[in-house]
């Protein structure tokens, strides 16, 4: 959170008697034979899909920034954002995105390793903070119009991207399909959820990446990478964090844009 004044086949077999030794060599053959012909047909499915061969079948990748103890290992700039914004979320989702960990995990494990105390102390990292990259005149202009820089919304869709349900704020699922659309296989968002007061924005910000036309991953500081949505469930999840942190409106940027090389 911030607070700031600017995600057995089974194998047929064929039985066989137990004292006949032919008959289990034979069927030890057929399966092995079988097996590689399964691996030889997942190959081959997600090889028509250059971002879904890199990433293994695993859903979830766990991962909350209480993990990172804020003692020793975390340096002193890192302190001041989490003094002056409430959190880490947005330099944590900069390291993410600057690295593109997004998909590359394969044990659960992965972003705990990657995402440390020692990783967060790159000074492109620590500076990249969005409301230190962006400037004041950025600022208020985001303030009083709602324009932002490196949105990938028109400022006619961006005061259309929530709509009201109720007492309840949620996404625009048109206006978020369309937007997801511009993107390419692989390309990685920057997603804002907030509320705005007379004098500072607070919120949370969160990773999308765009796996293939029907698949993206989701990544929250406080829960982890989340794999394999689809666009509806990926509109639920951001409904979700618009009710979570109380706030009306979201923003999508091309992170990399503004990140510092």
């Amino acid at each position: 959170m911030s607070t700031f004044n600017f995600a057995t086949t089974a194998t047929s077999f064929t039985p066989f008697s137990n004292d006949n030794p032919i008959s289990k060599a034979n069927t030890s053959t057929k399966r092995k034979r079988d097996f590689k012909t399964e691996e030889s047909n997942q190959e081959y499915e997600t090889s028509r899909s250059p971002e879904k061969s890199k990433i293994r079948k695993i859903d979830h990748i766990s991962f909350n920034q209480k993990y990172i103890p804020y003692g020793f290992f975390l340096p002193a700039k890192a302190h001041e954002i989490v003094k002056k914004y409430d959190g880490l979320c947005d330099i944590i989702c900069n390291l993410v995105l600057k690295n593109g960990l997004l998909g590359k995990g394969e044990t659960d494990s992965f972003l705990r390793l990657m995402i440390t105390g020692v990783t967060l102390q790159t000074s492109s990292v620590l500076s990249s903070h969005l409301l230190d990259i962006y400037s004041t005149f950025d600022i208020i202009k985001a303030k009083l119009f709602g324009m932002y820089p490196d949105n990938i919304f028109s400022f006619i869709d961006q005061r259309n991207l929530t709509v009201k349900n109720g007492n309840t704020i949620e996404v625009n699922k048109g206006l978020l399909e369309k937007g997801l659309k511009q993107l390419n296989c692989g390309d990685t968002l920057k997603l804002e959820v907030f509320k705005s007061t007379w004098f500072f924005f607070e919120g949370h910000s969160l990773l999308i990446k765009k796996v293939s036309d029907s698949e993206y991953i989701f990544f929250d500081p406080n829960t982890g990478e989340h794999r394999g949505l689809s666009l509806k469930a990926l509109g639920i999840r951001i409904d979700s964090q618009l009710k979570q942190w109380k706030a009306s409106y979201i923003l999508f940027i091309r992170g990399k844009n503004y990140l510092v090389t």
